[in-house]
């Protein structure tokens, strides 16, 4: 075809993209968790050093074909991309939507109950990125579950 993607894509097996985001999306929270409970030094080092971890993992995921499905302006890509796009996009809204009722249902308990709340602008702050982070990484991560393997497995 001539249509030319804005992004350069490089192919990776849906399953990398899948260990990967998802290994994003769980080392995150982790070291959040592990910076703001540590008890020494090394403990918030170790909290960080999930976090940059995390981050980097998203960040090699910027130029992959199946990123470049989620993130494509939509007149850039094909019929069948769109399908996948907007399967991608359904799951990971419908994954997100779970995560915020969870969350305000915990945060409507922990006040009532003593529970830890954020107080400081630190503490928003994490959320606010974390937030951020699942925004970015949940659809690629959906797009890489429902990919057949057969259909994209070079790395």
């Amino acid at each position: 075809s001539n249509r030319r993607p804005s992004i350069a894509a490089k192919n990776v097996s849906a399953r990398t993209v899948l260990l990967v985001s998802l290994g994003a999306l769980v080392a995150y929270p982790l070291g959040a968790t592990v910076v703001r409970w540590g008890e020494s030094g090394f403990t918030s080092l170790a909290g960080y050093g999930l976090i940059v971890a995390s981050l980097i993992a998203a960040a090699a995921l910027a130029t992959t074909s199946l990123q470049r499905i989620v993130a494509e302006q939509p007149h850039l890509l094909d019929e069948y991309e769109l399908r996948l796009r907007s399967r991608a996009f359904i799951a990971a809204y419908m994954i997100l939507a779970v995560l915020i009722s969870s969350a305000t249902l915990y945060a409507g308990v922990a006040a009532d109950g003593g529970g830890w709340l954020p107080t400081t602008f630190s503490e928003f702050n994490g959320l606010f990125w974390g937030a951020i982070l699942y925004s970015i990484m949940l659809p690629v991560l959906c797009l890489a579950w429902q990919t057949p393997a057969e259909e994209n497995d070079e790395d």
